[in-house]
């Protein structure tokens, strides 16, 4: 190969490379999470929204954070799925130290996973039935 060559493929691949940057930018705007009680007669909520008894998937934004509860009668139990910065997300600021252009994954609904995906949310136990008093003989 020549020297000309050379100089041609290399800036051939950095502008290959560059064009790669912010793949943040192509990533899926929502995220699969799956939610189960310990009771499984509880109702679960995301967001106000019902998702299921017991057990529930939703598709859930990845962009913010997501409140989730679980109620069986009186008794409540509640947890929250924060966002998390997500590989790609880590790559493509990586990537920005050697490119600009990966910056702009920061953009993209990529950028962020959600965490936890697969939740167990604990209710408090039943409150125990009263003892039966066998009834008195008046007189």
């Amino acid at each position: 190969m020549t020297r000309a060559h050379g100089r041609g493929f290399a800036l051939a691949a950095t502008l290959a490379l560059a064009s790669l940057g912010g793949c943040s930018l192509f990533g899926q705007p929502t995220q699969v999470v799956q939610v189960t009680a310990t009771d499984p007669t509880a109702e679960i909520t995301i967001d106000g929204a019902f998702v299921g008894k017991g057990a529930g998937t939703s598709s859930l934004a990845r962009d913010r954070t997501h409140t989730v509860m679980a109620r069986a009668g009186d008794r409540v139990g509640t947890a929250v799925i924060d966002r998390k910065i997500s590989t790609t997300g880590i790559l493509d600021l990586v990537g920005t130290l050697f490119f600009l252009f990966p910056i702009l994954g920061v953009l993209g609904d990529g950028f962020w996973d959600l965490s936890p995906q697969t939740l167990m949310i604990t209710l408090p136990p039943a409150p125990a039935a009263p003892p039966s008093t066998p009834p008195t003989s008046g007189s």
